[in-house]
């Protein structure tokens, strides 16, 4: 392989790596306790996939989960 090749090589498991990120990054990311991004990923909610025993959780479905659940609707759900 080429530096070129291999560079570009680098740059497509960067993007995979930022595409999917794991429980304890997305807790991170998002406050989220891990059982409820698990009832989350379970009722379909957010994306996820398993390879083995890993779990690798879509990290633009839950960024698209938050955007559509903002604080203040969770908030005034719990009002009513």
């Amino acid at each position: 392989m080429t530096v070129a090749n291999d560079q570009q090589l680098w740059s497509e498991m960067e993007t995979i790596q930022k595409r999917w990120i794991t429980y304890r990054q997305a807790e991170n990311l998002t406050g989220i306790s891990r059982s409820k991004l698990w009832q989350l990923i379970a009722s379909g909610e957010v994306e996820a996939s398993k390879v083995g025993k890993a779990v690798r959780i879509d990290k633009a479905s839950l960024e698209t989960y938050m955007t559509e659940h903002p604080a203040g609707l969770v908030k005034d759900a719990a009002r009513k």
